[in-house]
């Protein structure tokens, strides 16, 4: 018996470690699941933007300032800016048809402070048969307004296309 006693303060460092561990463990963020929505999709958005961007509108004026598709300004009502974001993703002005973006599943992660969306980043293959017209694709997309520093999009081959650090 004397022998079990001398085992107790060990046993009980123990314990503790392996508490200790756990609540480390416990503590690390987790990947969690947000929905967002497709707000409109379009072949021709207009702007000026030569190049691929994303933008993230805050509110009725940065929504207003954007849009001059009817469409969207009838929606711009039902968006709680308090609780949401409306995100511009935009594939910038193009030679031909062929290209489009489509949003690939309405939910996109939060890891580590970083909100990951999944698209279809659509292209022409190359000596493919397309029209020849100025195109210019977008995706409005409604997020949700959480804890996310970096907004990254990644195409349907899982390759990184777009992010935007807030």
């Amino acid at each position: 018996m004397h022998r079990n006693k001398k085992n107790i303060p060990g046993l009980v460092l123990l314990l503790s470690a392996l508490f200790i561990i756990s609540s480390c463990q416990s503590g690390e963020q987790k990947d969690t699941e947000t929905a967002i929505t497709t707000l409109y999709q379009g072949l021709n958005c207009g702007g000026n933007n030569v190049t691929p961007g994303l933008k993230l509108l805050s509110s009725v004026a940065d929504l207003k300032n954007e849009l001059s598709i009817p469409l969207m300004l009838k929606k711009i009502k039902l968006i709680d800016f308090s609780k949401s974001a409306v995100l511009k993703i935009n594939m910038g002005q193009k030679r031909s048809g062929g290209y489009g973006l489509k949003l690939n599943t309405q939910q996109a992660s939060i890891q580590k402070n970083e909100l990951t969306i999944k698209i279809d980043w659509r292209e022409p293959a190359a000596n493919s048969m397309v029209t020849q017209a100025l195109t210019s694709p977008c995706l409005y997309l409604l997020i949700p307004s959480a804890d996310f520093d970096v907004i990254t999009l990644v195409d349907q081959s899982q390759n990184k296309r777009l992010q935007l650090t807030l």
